[in-house]
């Protein structure tokens, strides 16, 4: 009978051995011992792709010169939420989060400075192989930053990387608290030799966000540099704009380093509340689709178009290739990289001229109820060293972008080099959400998904030129 007993005990052990007893093949949570950088990362380091690595609540610092948090695998890194997993950027000039993995998703806590925070201490930065990340549900803070400095990027965006038919990285749903330039952002390699991406999915996407001026703090921008393709949709901005980079700074990290600007944006459903102080968009190269968007409370509505080739007056400069001088005169006209240049038509252009003719399309933008002005010339023209390096008093940005040429203010229609557009899927998959955005909310903070996207509606007439 014992004999019996032991053996039914030995199957049954040898059963769960096999069936029940081995670790799931499914995603599976592990909670790290806390949120010290140590334990997080070596939670991380024991996880396999697809799992959830969970940061207990609590107030811990990463980040230093020698130490921050590696997400080197397809896992989601999750807080137990952003008042509960508190987050401080440590000393030195590594980012504290480093995605170094495609396929990762970081949620739920908040990442802050605080006094002893150095310049260059970025908060999450994404190395060049990582792609379809996501960043939702975070609250980024920079208070307290020590006198005197600066900090680095709240989001560090700059790694070189290749171009891709897929998403780079979707950032929605966070709080984000700054002044300054602290995102920074470049696009993939060859990204003026391939057709634009605007309607598409292969674009950094950031949506449904809440961007805030720091309190005490002088202006905050979203910076999109060399490249760079982006989407910003349902976003509210409260003092704060976003810029496409010229070209005439910009170094792309890529080779040849051919300074070139912001590829193209999309900008459209959001809300810009409270002054930022002279603008909503900065656009200062590439093309675009800025549409949609709505200006309260504010007393510089207007959108801006810039060329710097043209105004710099940075003159005997070796750093600009195209323009010894760095300034741009009549007779180069189109600059390269200008805003309403796109594709290459050479594809090692050395001239505007070696690009496609790309406008950008602006509609349907409201300031309290009356049109968002359009202001090509935002600094009162060329500097005097350019006037005279180009021997033209009457120099001006507009006879470089002007109306109807580098930019139209209506939709895009039959005949248009974009036309048809429709925006790409809202909410983006990567989401997971599964409504669709309601294409009449403008600006949210977070989503308002009630209703299929339709295309834009017609553009209103009367639209303020300065």
């Amino acid at each position: 009978m014992n004999c019996i007993k032991y053996k039914l005990i030995f199957l049954a052990i040898m059963f769960f051995g096999v069936f029940g007893w081995t670790k799931s093949s499914g995603a599976d949570t592990i909670t790290a011992a806390s949120c010290s950088q140590a334990d997080v990362q070596a939670t991380i380091n024991s996880a396999a792709t697809g799992d959830t690595v969970l940061i207990p609540a609590g107030n811990c610092t990463w980040g230093s010169t020698s130490a921050q948090v590696v997400v080197n695998k397809g896992i989601t890194l999750q807080g137990s939420g952003k008042d509960s997993t508190v987050i401080t950027v440590g000393l030195g000039t590594w980012s504290a989060l480093s995605i170094k993995s495609s396929n990762a998703n970081i949620k739920n806590f908040t990442m802050k400075t605080d006094i002893n925070t150095t310049n260059n201490a970025d908060f999450i930065s994404v190395a060049s192989a990582a792609e379809q990340w996501t960043i939702s549900g975070m609250k980024f803070d920079q208070t307290d930053k020590k006198l005197g400095t600066g900090t680095g990027y709240i989001f560090d965006l700059t790694s070189k990387r290749s171009n891709t038919t897929n998403t780079y990285g979707v950032i929605y749903n966070n709080e984000i608290m700054f002044d300054g330039e602290q995102v920074n952002f470049r696009g993939p390699c060859d990204s003026w030799n391939i057709a634009h991406s605007m309607g598409g999915a292969q674009n950094l996407f950031v949506e449904g966000n809440t961007f805030t001026k720091r309190p005490g703090g002088s202006i905050g921008y979203w910076d999109n540099n060399a490249n760079s393709r982006a989407v910003f949709r349902y976003n509210t901005f409260n003092g704060v704009y976003i810029d496409a980079h010229g070209s005439w700074s910009n170094y792309e990290l890529c080779s040849p380093d051919t300074h070139p600007s912001a590829r193209h944006v999309e900008i459209y459903n959001n809300a810009w509340d409270g002054d930022v102080g002279w603008t909503t968009m900065y656009i200062r190269g590439g093309t675009g689709l800025l549409y949609n968007n709505a200006v309260t409370n504010n007393t510089h509505g207007r959108i801006q178009l810039d060329e710097y080739y043209v105004r710099s007056g940075k003159l005997n400069s070796p750093k600009w290739p195209y323009y010894p001088s760095a300034c741009a005169c009549d007779a180069d006209y189109p600059v390269i990289f200008q805003v309403g240049r796109g594709l290459n038509i050479d594809p090692t252009p050395t001239t505007g001229s070696d690009q496609a003719s790309e406008p950008i399309f602006i509609w349907n933008n409201a300031k309290d109820l009356a049109p968002v002005t359009i202001d090509n010339n935002p600094y009162g023209g060329p500097s005097a060293a350019c006037k005279t390096y180009c021997n033209d008093t009457t120099l001006t940005v507009a006879d470089f972008i002007s109306e109807n040429r580098e930019y139209y203010t209506r939709a895009p229609q039959t005949g248009d080099w974009i036309y048809p557009y429709a925006p790409y899927t809202c909410p983006h998959p990567l989401t997971g959400l599964t409504d669709t955005c309601d294409s009449s909310i403008v600006g949210v903070a977070g989503y308002n998904v009630n209703a299929a996207d339709t295309m834009p509606p017609s553009p209103p007439s009367g639209l303020v030129i300065e």
